[in-house]
């Protein structure tokens, strides 16, 4: 029989995931304020801009335009951060799984791609090359599985606005992850990318706060349940 956890421990673990993403969201904003400038498509650009940089181009030693970067510890601490959040947030989803091997499936493609994506802000583009793309790509595909059978699951508990922002949230990554394979594999100019990422990013936020707040631990910590499965509950008792 399974101990019930200690009321700290389980006051962290509900608060896990939107306490991760306020130290994510504090962190960036210090990273972006702090960065010298340069992209991938301006490398003399000055500053930080929402449209031309991407997540990881804040997380080099030297900015792109080739001053050092004080925004890096921030940026990579920031990255850190989200990427094991979003292993909180697979795992708080797995729960809602129909089954052993759906839930194990989930957690297990979770963690990989949480885990893959931890290792990204240590691996810059400007310092390893395509070593970054490969490991991003590993993530995105490992995230998009996990992603695909959180949605399955969110709508056979017919949790509908659950489900359907993890659709927007598959589609969103989807796209992104398609986009990205392709300029690092076919070249091709996609200078709409970091506007794309940072939405589909937005999006996925979204969804972990959506699953949430539409989710509530037993007392024991055992498990989640969908609230409205519970209003259902009481509806049908009544």
């Amino acid at each position: 029989m399974t101990a019930p956890r200690s009321t700290s421990d389980a006051a962290l673990h509900r608060a896990a995931i939107p306490l991760g993403l306020a130290t994510f969201l504090v962190l960036e904003v210090a990273a972006t304020r702090l960065y010298p400038g340069g992209s991938w498509f301006d490398r003399a650009s000055v500053g930080h801009s929402f449209t031309r940089n991407f997540f990881c181009d804040l997380t080099g030693s030297s900015a792109l335009n080739g001053a050092p970067n004080p925004a890096a510890p921030f940026a990579k601490a920031a990255m850190t951060t989200f990427a094991l959040t979003t292993i909180a947030f697979w795992w708080r989803l797995s729960r809602l799984a129909w089954s052993q091997a759906a839930r194990s499936a989930l957690k297990v493609a979770g963690t990989l791609s949480g885990g893959l994506a931890v290792l990204v802000p240590f691996l810059p583009s400007i310092e390893v090359g395509h070593v970054h793309g490969f490991v991003t790509s590993g993530a995105g595909a490992a995230g998009l599985f996990a992603g695909g059978v959180g949605v399955l699951a969110a709508f056979r508990r017919r949790a509908l606005g659950v489900g359907w922002l993890g659709v927007a949230c598959f589609f969103a990554a989807a796209v992104v992850t398609v986009l990205y394979v392709s300029t690092q594999t076919l070249h091709v100019d996609a200078s709409e990318l970091p506007v794309l990422q940072k939405a589909a990013a937005g999006v996925l936020v979204s969804w972990m706060l959506a699953v949430w707040t539409n989710t509530k631990e037993s007392a024991s910590g055992a498990s989640d349940v969908l609230r409205a499965d519970a209003r259902d509950s009481v509806t049908r008792r009544a």
